[in-house]
């Protein structure tokens, strides 16, 4: 071990102990990553669990189209010339 007075006098020591430091860390760091247990199961795309997905979606815009369908066969026929009032 060195004494004080190196580990003081700024040779260089501590910068060089942290960067031996710092390599291990990654080393071990990318050691673990390599060895890490694999995924068994695939992520499947979809919602996430936090609303009900793609099917009430669906299902909200057919409604929507229903009731737009519905609208408009409420309204009157505009072709009917009783509302042209220049014949």
């Amino acid at each position: 071990m060195k004494d004080r007075n190196d580990l003081n006098s700024g040779g260089g020591y501590a910068a060089q102990q942290r960067a031996y430091g710092l390599a291990r860390a990654y080393n071990a760091n990318q050691n673990l990553s390599r060895n890490r247990q694999q995924r068994t199961t695939d992520r499947t795309p979809g919602t996430g669990g936090f609303t009900q997905g793609i099917g009430l979606q669906q299902e909200r815009y057919r409604n929507i189209g229903e009731e737009n369908q519905r609208q408009e066969r409420n309204r009157p026929d505009l072709d009917n010339n009783i509302y042209d009032i220049y014949d």
